[in-house]
């Protein structure tokens, strides 16, 4: 998941945006891969509704939050180079 600087956009949920070459965004169109990057976006919006109704995604603490519910669930949370 992306999320863009806050003076960018004060609070986006996209249910599909990711940035890849062509030959990664194949692989990215796999039903299991758009199945864990919408789990990942359902948790993230689910944390952010326990902050409160006018929270923003951006006061959801990655690391210590969101990071480890979505390694609780088997989900990839590391960038490969």
């Amino acid at each position: 998941m992306t999320l863009p600087k806050p003076k960018e956009c004060e609070n986006l949920s996209v249910g599909f945006g990711i940035s890849a070459r062509s030959t990664g965004f194949g692989a990215a169109r796999m039903e299991l891969t758009f199945m864990a990057l919408a789990a990942a976006g359902a948790i993230a919006c689910s944390e952010q509704a326990k902050i409160g109704p006018a929270a923003r995604m951006h006061e959801i603490d990655y690391e210590t939050t969101l990071r480890p519910k979505l390694l609780a669930r088997g989900l990839v949370v590391d960038q490969v180079n």
